[in-house]
């Protein structure tokens, strides 16, 4: 092998490993914050279950809820009344079929009903009712949606913290195959 050759093979290994460095510390640093959301949620559904008395099944999906609302670009946050996650106002039903008739046929066991009260990021007191739908297999969450409304347009309204129900148009939902850590 010629010492030209030598060289740009090492060449190409210096850039191959520092590529490889690249890529793994990127993943180190990209492990606390998962884990960190992680804690959070759990750290949601404890509080739920604690404080709420909620059903556990219906705060693993509220805690899945305020975090999907959390990314909206319509809602600053979500909030639980004190009774809403539990067995009295929660739906959970055995369920055998697919989460969804659109984009989310996946099957699953159980499907999960709750309301919460959505408020805008444009301020006020008024807060709109959001319902989320969870589909659990084998006690894993498979699916999520929601009646959040997808252009910000007007949804049923209402003052304080009491519960109506109201529909928007349109809905926000994930698939995922995040495991349940709590149960």
């Amino acid at each position: 092998m010629s010492k030209a050759s030598v060289l740009s093979s090492l060449s190409r290994l210096s850039h191959c490993a520092t590529g490889l460095a690249l890529l793994l510390a990127a993943s180190v640093v990209s492990l606390p914050a998962r884990a960190d959301q992680l804690d959070e949620h759990n750290d949601l559904v404890n509080k739920y279950i604690s404080e709420q008395h909620a059903n556990p099944i219906a705060a693993d999906c509220a805690a899945h809820a305020v975090f999907i609302i959390g990314t909206s670009p319509i809602y600053d946050h979500v909030d639980f009344p004190p009774d809403a996650l539990t067995d009295a106002h929660a739906s959970i039903e055995p369920w055998n079929g697919a989460f969804g008739s659109d984009k989310q046929k996946i099957k699953v066991d159980t499907m999960v009903k709750i309301e919460g009260l959505g408020y805008r990021k444009s301020g006020g007191d008024t807060a709109d009712t959001l319902d989320f739908r969870c589909g659990y297999a084998d006690n894993k969450m498979l699916a999520f949606d929601s009646n959040e409304p997808s252009t910000g347009g007007s949804g049923k309204k209402h003052s304080g913290r009491g519960s109506t129900h109201g529909k928007h148009s349109g809905s926000k939902s994930s698939a995922h195959g995040s495991k349940k850590t709590h149960h």
